[in-house]
C-alpha cells in the first residue's frame, strides 16, 4: 500500500509527510528508502510521549546512514510529554491539543484503524474525516497502509479527501503511516 500511496503522490503531485515507528523503520527499510527517494518527508511515530526524547534520538540515529534529518513526530497524545526534543520542529497529535505550543498540530481522531474496527467502509470513513477536517486548519489523516488497503484499496476516497483539502483553505500537512 505504501507503493500505491507513492504512485498516487507522483500522479497527483502530492508531497506526503509519512510517519513511521522505530519498529516499522527497521522492518520496512525498502519502503522507507522509496519514501525518501521520492522526496517525501519522514517523521517519527511515537506511541508513548513520555519516551519521545530517547526514542526520537534512536530514530534519528537509524536514519543517519540514509542522509535524512528527522524534524517531526506523530503522537497519540501529549500525556507525559515533558519537553520538546532538540531538532523537532513539528508534532502532529491525535485529538485536541488545547493550550498546546505552536509546534503542536492537532489531528483528526477518526483514524483508519478505529474506522475499520467500527465497520466503516471507505465512504463512511472519508465522510467522517472530511467532517473533522472542516474543524481544523491543518488536516492530518491517519492512514495505516494495511488498514487503508481494506477501506480504500484504489485510494479513490483518499484522493477526494486530499483534493477537498487542497481546494479549500485547509493545509494538508501530513498523511500518517
Amino acid at each position: 500500500m505504501v507503493l500505491r500511496l507513492l504512485d498516487a503522490a507522483r500522479a497527483e503531485g502530492w508531497v506526503i509527510h509519512f510517519f513511521a515507528s522505530l519498529r516499522s523503520l527497521r522492518s520496512g527499510q525498502a519502503a522507507v528508502e522509496a519514501v525518501l527517494n521520492d522526496g517525501h518527508a519522514l517523521g517519527f511515530l511515537c506511541r508513548d510521549p513520555a519516551s519521545l526524547v530517547a526514542s526520537f534520538e534512536e530514530f534519528e540515529e537509524a536514519l543517519m546512514p540514509m542522509g535524512h534529518v528527522v524534524d517531526s513526530a506523530g503522537l497519540r497524545s501529549l500525556d507525559g510529554l515533558s519537553y520538546r526534543p532538540e531538532g523537532l520542529s513539528m508534532a502532529s497529535v491525535l485529538g485536541s491539543a488545547k493550550d498546546a505550543p505552536d509546534w503542536i498540530r492537532p489531528a483528526g481522531t477518526t483514524a483508519d484503524q478505529e474506522a475499520y474496527e467500527a465497520g466503516y467502509d471507505g465512504f463512511s470513513w472519508s465522510a467522517q474525516v472530511l467532517a473533522e477536517m472542516n474543524s481544523l486548519v491543518d488536516a492530518t489523516i491517519c492512514v495505516r497502509p494495511l488498514v487503508l488497503m481494506q477501506l480504500d484499496p484504489h485510494l479513490d476516497q483518499l484522493r477526494q479527501l486530499v483534493s477537498d483539502a487542497i481546494h479549500s483553505d485547509r493545509r494538508m500537512t501530513t498523511l500518517t503511516s
